[in-house]
C-alpha cells in the first residue's frame, strides 16, 4: 500500500501539474551492438527508468552508476514497422527516465532509428524460363517478375543489369526494361532465328541503391520455339 501511495504521489507530480517536459532527440542506426551506449545523463542529477505505458523502455537498460543508457534489445527498423511499433516512414522509440528528486521531471528520449543497408534484392526463383516464338516482331516484351529489398527509401530502390551467357561477343537479341510504373521486361531488340540459335540465356542481376550496394542475380532462359507462320 506504501508502494501504490509512492507512485501515486510521483504520477500526480509528474502529469497533473503543466510542466514542459524536457525532450531531446536522438539519431541512432539500427542493428547497433547490444549494451551500445545511446545517451549519457547530467552526473549531477539521478535518474532512474520509467514505465509510463506509453514508451519503448524494453529496448533499453540504465546504468545509474555513469550514467549511460545502454541499447538491451535489437533494434531492426523493418521489423518494428511491421509490428506497427513505430511507423515507416520516420521509425521513432520513446525512452522515459524521471529524476528520482522532488519535483519528479521527466525526461523523454526519443530514437530516431534511421535504415541502413542490411538486406539484398531477391528473387523468388534462381531461375525462370520462357518459351519465345521465332519471328517475333522487335519490340515485343515477356514481363517478368521483379526483386524484393524489405530496405527502406534509397537502401530499397533496385537496378537492374542484364548479362548474356554466351560465348558470342555481344548482348544477344534481348535487353532490361524498367516501366514507369515499376514493372520489369525482357524486351526484343533484334530479330530471332531459330535455326541460328534455339536458346538463350542470360543472368538477371538486381543491385540496391544503398552504401555500399548489395546484389542477388537470377537465371533467365528462353527456348525459342518454331514458328506455326
Amino acid at each position: 500500500m506504501t508502494l501504490y501511495l509512492f507512485f501515486l504521489f510521483i504520477f500526480s507530480n509528474v502529469f497533473c501539474k503543466n510542466q514542459e517536459q524536457p525532450r531531446i532527440y536522438i539519431r541512432v542506426d539500427e542493428e547497433l551492438p547490444l549494451s551500445t551506449i545511446l545517451f549519457t545523463t547530467n552526473n549531477t542529477i539521478t535518474y532512474r527508468l520509467f514505465d509510463t505505458g506509453r514508451n519503448h523502455n524494453s529496448f533499453v537498460r540504465y546504468d545509474a552508476l555513469n550514467g549511460h543508457l545502454l541499447l538491451a534489445r535489437s533494434l531492426d527498423r523493418e521489423y518494428l514497422c511491421s509490428q506497427h511499433a513505430c511507423s515507416c516512414t520516420q521509425c521513432q522509440l520513446t525512452i522515459e527516465l524521471i529524476e528520482w528528486q522532488i519535483p519528479y521531471r521527466l525526461l523523454q528520449l526519443v530514437l530516431n532509428i534511421d535504415d541502413i543497408n542490411d538486406h539484398v534484392p531477391t528473387f523468388s526463383s534462381k531461375n525462370y524460363q520462357f518459351n519465345l516464338m521465332e519471328n517475333v516482331p522487335i519490340g515485343y516484351e515477356i514481363s517478368l517478375e521483379q526483386a524484393n529489398d524489405a530496405d527502406l527509401s534509397e537502401n530499397s530502390r533496385i537496378n537492374y543489369e542484364l548479362k548474356y551467357l554466351h560465348e558470342k561477343n555481344n548482348d544477344g537479341p534481348f535487353e532490361i526494361v524498367t516501366k514507369i510504373n515499376g514493372g520489369l521486361a525482357l524486351k526484343v531488340i533484334k530479330e530471332i532465328d531459330r535455326e541460328e540459335q534455339d536458346h538463350y540465356e542470360y543472368e538477371l542481376i538486381a543491385f540496391d541503391n544503398g552504401q555500399p550496394k548489395r546484389q542477388s542475380s537470377t537465371k533467365l532462359y528462353i527456348k525459342i520455339d518454331v514458328s506455326t507462320f
